[in-house]
């Protein structure tokens, strides 16, 4: 059996050609039953209604207060719903969803114990994909397998999430080209989630923040026409009335040691340090440097500079690689 490590990278050094990443911090959400759709509209930020095999979509699910329990990326195949998550926010959200599915026919299930999730990654992510499953990718968001699919994942860096169904024969078919990449154990996935600033709630998030302030919308992850789901006045509050005062950010700089998610984040102010976020997720390079994705107030100067409480470090903004100016 392939062994998984940890890719260790420099933050100066070039990202290999292909990274074949572990994501075993991620689990499987499915949703069946006659009633899925209707209860899960009736649920969820996204609008599942018209959803193709061939598409996907963000989406979050908030508690009554409109903050985010999690979010998740949504594939269909037939009558059934594929939501693709990490575990821990798996384990808060499928409960919370559960509370109310008794009355609907409709059922969800933890069904990560019988696949494995792989991210590829990397400027021949497409083509080592095509040699591994004798396949050739289009322009569709899902390419669906005879066990598993491959998702198309937005950003500049060519990404793809693998969903496999949890086989000897699965395991021998993503191993057959692994000598031609780099293998990750999941670790560098998640810097890469940080670089495309995707709107994931880290460990210590959960139920914190509204959807827009980890930036959902920019991923086209909040329906504003499809009607009522759980959180959706103070989400839509937020959208029409300008409530919303936070956004994701990225920071990046040197740390003593490593960072975790929940750990407070201060600015500057002259000589003074104020608290201003917390940690959302984190990568550290092997140089000492970090990568750091975090819910900030919106309107700090993007010269700005930050430090983690009782962590010796000199933190600033990136760039995000979208625009959060939305069309009116």
């Amino acid at each position: 059996m392939t062994q998984f490590n940890k890719l260790t990278l420099a933050s100066t050094d070039a990202l290999p050609n292909v990274i074949v990443s572990e994501l075993s911090h991620w689990g499987l959400m499915t949703a069946t039953g006659e009633q899925r759709l209707s209860y899960l509209q009736g649920q969820l930020t996204c609008d599942l209604v018209g959803l193709e095999d061939q598409q996907t979509t963000w989406g979050g699910h908030c508690d009554p207060k409109g903050k985010l329990w999690s979010t998740f990326q949504v594939a269909k195949k037939g009558n059934s719903f594929y939501f693709i998550m990490r575990k821990d926010a798996l384990a808060i959200t499928l409960p919370e969803l559960k509370k109310y599915a008794v009355f609907s026919k409709v059922e969800l299930t933890d069904a990560s114990a019988f696949c494995n999730l792989y991210g590829i990654a990397g400027a021949q992510a497409e083509q080592w994909l095509n040699k591994t499953f004798a396949i050739t990718l289009g322009e569709e968001a899902v390419t669906h397998l005879p066990n598993g699919f491959v998702m198309r994942l937005i950003g500049d860096t060519p990404r793809f999430l693998i969903l496999l169904q949890k086989s000897d024969a699965s395991l021998q078919q993503i191993s057959q080209h692994l000598a031609e990449a780099a293998t990750d154990d999941g670790s560098f996935w998640d810097a890469l989630d940080i670089l495309a600033a995707a709107p994931i709630v880290g460990t210590a998030m959960s139920s914190v923040q509204i959807p827009q302030a980890f930036n959902l919308q920019a991923y086209d992850g909040i329906s504003f026409t499809k009607g009522c789901y759980t959180g959706q006045e103070t989400v839509a509050r937020a959208k029409y009335r300008g409530t919303n005062k936070r956004a994701m950010a990225i920071l990046t700089g040197a740390t003593a040691t490593e960072v975790n998610s929940g750990d407070n984040i201060e600015l500057q102010l002259g000589e003074n340090w104020r608290s201003t976020g917390k940690v959302n997720l984190s990568y550290r390079y092997s140089d000492g440097v970090q990568l750091i994705s975090s819910v900030m107030p919106n309107n700090l100067e993007t010269d700005s500079v930050f430090k983690i409480t009782d962590n010796e470090s000199n933190l600033a903004f990136m760039p995000l690689p979208y625009s959060l100016v939305e069309a009116d």
